[in-house]
């Protein structure tokens, strides 16, 4: 998680997410942790076979693994 101390150069960011709600949706900021792509896509692999890997994650890893 973004409040997890996250990967070594991996900085602490507020992003913007759009979620439903009832018919339209509504805005709300996330805490994050971001990642240049080369160094993001080795750790999201690795992932998606960690038992303590967040489910999200792990998912995320089979997605960059299978589109690669």
């Amino acid at each position: 998680g973004p409040e997890a101390a996250g990967p070594e150069g991996a900085d602490a960011t507020a992003l913007t997410v759009v979620r439903p709600h009832g018919s339209g949706v509504r805005r709300r900021t996330a805490p994050a942790r971001t990642l240049p792509l080369d160094e993001a896509l080795p750790l999201l692999v690795a992932a998606r076979h960690d038992p303590a890997a967040h489910p999200a994650t792990a998912c995320w890893g089979a997605a960059a693994l299978h589109a690669l």
